[in-house]
């Protein structure tokens, strides 16, 4: 079967998104092309997910996963809303909540993937469906982690209901959260998405680079930096070896560091900074993608601080962190940079908080989550 095509770097001017709808069923066939798990195992049910909106889509698959898994699964898949593990995410391996890839049948994993791809925009299906693959590579060649089958998927809340309820989908270097009320989604955030290796460079999936974007737009902004501008932008300390407001640790995400939009003094310099948040607002649908870098309007745009550690080249150790009042995201490297990190937060909404507690629901612990 053929493997993911190549990920290009476009020239440097090129960072506006276009945001595509979802993958067709002969475009999600390609994606997981030369996956562990079958092809047709993992394929959406529907040729098009329906165009009504991304909150609709989102709900009609989570209540068909709901209620097409066996009865013996769907208690392990289903949790409700206030539920402790709504808050329990991770990235790195271990036991998880929910039912994987593995433990479903050919049609229940049909509608996990059917989820999945009603969530994230043809892009974001692209990174996280190339996760998995990763793991595969992972699996093959060196023996370690189970491969793409170990993907949970679990649901808080009864989404039939106008009421809040949220769905995740979660293994090895890959944790997406989502949080609605009814039809209206509030929260795509925690939201990580990492690699290892960074590119795969032989066999099957040669090629395979489902993150690249992320990786040289934050340099090409750090090496568009004057000296002056560059000294503050550049963090104190060691090169971070992995993202800082990970699990129970969102207070980081609001600390203070880099330097401010308004301080950037050429248009390219301006044009990179908002594609780093772009890129990142490209793994969702287009209405959620547009609304995310409408938030960034004004004010908050102002607001926006960019941090920088490490050297400038692709195997270079580095690590950045694009941060303000409605974001926080990170982007870290270890072993020779061929392994890597990102973290997409949202201050103070994560899983929906401020959301949630504007209608009067407190479902989040006291603790950093």
């Amino acid at each position: 079967m053929p493997c993911l095509l190549r990920v290009q770097a476009p020239a440097t001017e090129d960072v506006g998104m276009t945001w595509g709808p979802h993958p067709s069923r002969r475009e999600f066939a390609a994606l997981m092309a030369g996956a562990a798990l079958p092809v047709s195992a993992l394929m959406p049910a529907r040729a098009e997910v329906a165009a009504s909106s991304p909150g609709a889509d989102m709900r009609k698959a989570a209540v068909a996963l709901v209620f097409g898994v066996r009865a013996e699964l769907r208690n392990q898949l289903t949790f409700e809303f206030k539920a402790p593990e709504r808050h329990r995410w991770a990235y790195v391996p271990g036991r998880r909540a929910g039912v994987t890839l593995d433990d479903m049948s050919s049609a229940e994993r049909e509608l996990g993937m059917t989820l999945l791809a009603s969530s994230l925009s043809r892009t974001g299906l692209e990174k996280a469906t190339g996760v998995m693959k990763l793991a595969a590579v992972l699996k093959d060649s060196r023996g370690f982690g189970r491969g793409p089958g170990a993907y949970a998927f679990v649901v808080f809340g009864d989404p039939e209901k106008d009421a809040p309820w949220g769905w995740r989908v979660e293994g090895h270097h890959l944790s997406l959260n989502f949080t609605a009320i009814g039809d209206r989604i509030i929260s795509t955030t925690p939201h990580c998405v990492c690699a290892d290796p960074m590119e795969v460079t032989e066999g099957l999936h040669a090629g395979l680079a489902p993150i690249h974007r992320e990786d040289y737009i934050g340099r090409d902004l750090a090496r568009n930096l004057d000296a002056a501008q560059l000294s503050r932008t550049r963090r104190v300390g060691d090169v971070p070896n992995d993202v800082r407001a990970g699990p129970r640790r969102a207070d980081i995400a609001a600390e203070p560091g880099g330097i401010a939009y308004p301080e950037l003094t050429d248009e390219t310099q301006r044009h990179l900074m908002l594609g780093i948040a772009e890129t990142y607002a490209s793994n969702l649908p287009n209405d959620l993608a547009r609304a995310q870098m409408a938030r960034l309007d004004g004010t908050a745009r102002d607001g926006l601080r960019f941090e920088w550690a490490g050297g400038f080249e692709t195997t270079d150790l580095h690590y950045y962190r694009l941060h303000g009042a409605t974001l926080s995201i990170e982007y870290s490297t270890r072993q020779l940079a061929s392994h890597v990190h990102t973290l997409w937060r949202e201050p103070g909404n994560d899983f929906g908080r401020a959301a949630l507690a504007a209608i009067g629901e407190q479902t989040l612990p006291p603790e950093n989550a």
